[in-house]
């Protein structure tokens, strides 16, 4: 399991629009790993996830408060006022997020600009860092392909 690291975004830009992003794809990785034990098919409206829960996650990777309206509305590439489209509204009534696939908005504002961070260390597996680069690299050739 990737256990996000405490404050690990506390001196880049846009903190908040990366914390989001990653708590969501961090919280996939993990529940990617649940899912396949169970054997089952699975599909990326597995991955939805109370606000709150995404909320949590992203309030330890920043030092900053991720206010509920940036998951509910701003970054919710589903609500006709979003700002950005890094989560997909998901689960009974559109009520929970799941984190985007590559490819859901043609590319549009579907990750956050991390070209300054790709080896910052945001999580740890219990024996290693975890580096952006990496969580990319999941959300693009584990998540994605269930779309």
């Amino acid at each position: 399991m990737w256990e996000p690291i405490e404050n690990a975004l506390e001196n880049t830009r846009d903190p908040v629009h990366k914390a989001v992003w990653l708590a969501a794809a961090i919280m996939s990785q993990n529940y990617w790993q649940v899912l396949l034990q169970g054997g089952e098919d699975i599909t990326l409206n597995d991955f939805a996830f109370v606000q709150a829960r995404i909320r949590d996650c992203a309030n330890i990777l920043c030092t900053q408060e991720v206010q509920p309206p940036r998951i509910q509305q701003w970054f919710n590439g589903d609500h006709p006022k979003n700002t950005h489209n890094f989560l997909r509204a998901a689960g009974p009534e559109g009520r929970q997020r799941r984190l985007t696939a590559f490819g859901e908005f043609d590319g549009d504002k579907e990750i956050p600009d991390f070209e300054r961070d790709p080896t910052l260390p945001v999580c740890n597996d219990g024996n290693n860092d975890v580096i952006v680069h990496d969580i990319k690299i999941f959300a693009r050739d584990v998540y994605t392909p269930f779309k």
